[in-house]
């Protein structure tokens, strides 16, 4: 995601909206559907810009752990037609990449603002 917008009013909770842009070539409607700041939080993309995208979910659980917290981010997705065997060959070692790439970014935005406590297992 590179650019968030609420478009339902604050305060924010289960049933608010939000506008995403996922790199400039995509851009979706999220609807919040468990909100507990600094916990839990999911959201199910309802909208997109991509004709065959489908349903999506993201669910983000922090836990408090002995040296600061860990995060677990599982994400779904359903498309409206099924991929190529083809397709999902190519697909699955760019989705890694970009796993990879924005975990790399989300952890060095945690080193900086809390500090180096941060291990990755997976």
């Amino acid at each position: 995601i590179t650019k968030a917008k609420w478009t339902s009013p604050a305060p924010h909770r289960v049933g608010s909206i939000r506008a995403i842009e996922v790199l400039t070539t995509m851009a979706a409607t999220e609807e919040v559907i468990v909100w507990n700041p600094n916990h839990h939080l999911v959201f199910l993309m309802s909208e997109s810009s991509r004709q065959n995208t489908g349903a999506s979910a993201e669910e983000f659980r922090i836990e408090t752990t002995e040296h600061g917290c860990r995060l677990t981010w599982s994400t779904g997705r359903r498309p409206r037609k099924p991929p190529s065997w083809l397709m999902r060959a190519y697909a699955r070692p760019a989705i890694k990449r970009a796993t990879r790439r924005q975990l790399s970014k989300l952890r060095k935005y945690a080193n900086q603002r809390f500090g180096p406590a941060i291990t990755y297992s997976g």
